[in-house]
């Protein structure tokens, strides 16, 4: 196992994988229909108000696709068990069963581990990719006066 595996469960690390590969297409559907907005709006302030909504959407996007994941999994605890007629266990069972036996290979295995892995590390050096020194910035550079 990897490294990230053994912090979290494997539900968890799945369903993360899999709000981030739904990220993919809700990211590009808000970026578009930003574009398609901007395009459309005359003042600069509704412009740039369009473009702060894209953004918050698109940090709520994932989070909210995390959630309902989260609740749409089958659980399958004693308790539940204990509470449930048979039949309806079996039906239950046997749907969850022919829906992880559709998915493919990458979604149910280690490849969906590797890829939340691969996204940790990529958030980890940009969030660490800082300059060092901030008068080498270029705000602060542009920003300082020239004699």
């Amino acid at each position: 196992m990897t490294a990230v595996a053994h912090w979290f469960s494997p539900d968890v690390l799945r369903t993360l994988g899999l709000s981030l590969l739904h990220f993919l297409w809700q990211g590009a559907a808000l970026a578009a229909l930003a574009a398609a907005l901007i395009a459309a709006a005359r003042q600069a302030s509704t412009r740039y108000a369009i473009a702060v909504a894209a953004l918050v959407l698109m940090v709520a996007a994932p989070v909210a696709t995390y959630f309902v994941l989260h609740q749409s999994e089958p659980s399958f605890s004693a308790s539940n068990q204990a509470a449930v007629p048979t039949i309806a266990y079996v039906v239950n069972l046997a749907t969850h069963r022919a829906v992880a036996s559709t998915q493919s290979r990458f979604l149910s295995g280690g490849l969906l581990i590797i890829f939340v892995e691969l996204w940790f590390v990529g958030v980890m050096l940009l969030a660490f990719a800082l300059p060092a020194d901030s008068s080498s910035s270029p705000v602060c550079v542009a920003a300082s006066p020239s004699r």
